[in-house]
């Protein structure tokens, strides 16, 4: 029961918000909006305390579902945190490279 906690306090730091909850209260589900590649995409996330795993599922650029299974609160943790850090590196990215023009010039003449 602890890890399901740690889970569940780990995806809210994430940015995942509860919208449900299975009528055996043996999954959790949550959601979360992300900006990857200026989509606005949908990442769901499974608690499930029968096999005391979390997966992440969302939809490719392509249209297929990938998943991702965690069964370490540590794991999942670190896998967010990159995630965050790849958002924000791709907005970055392209706010100033193909929004502004204001990306690192050519110097070499």
């Amino acid at each position: 029961m602890r890890r399901l906690s740690a889970f569940q306090l780990a995806a809210r730091e994430g940015g995942f918000v509860e919208v449900g909850e299975s009528a055996d209260a043996t999954t959790l589900w949550l959601t979360k909006t992300t900006n990857a590649l200026g989509s606005g995409s949908q990442l769901r996330m499974c608690i499930d305390s029968v096999t005391s795993s979390v997966t992440i599922f969302w939809m490719t650029v392509s249209g297929a579902l990938s998943s991702k299974t965690f069964r370490g609160v540590a794991s999942l943790q670190g896998w967010l945190r990159l995630k965050a850090e790849s958002n924000t590196v791709q907005r970055v990215k392209g706010t100033f490279d193909e929004h502004t023009n204001c990306g690192p010039k050519n110097t070499s003449d």
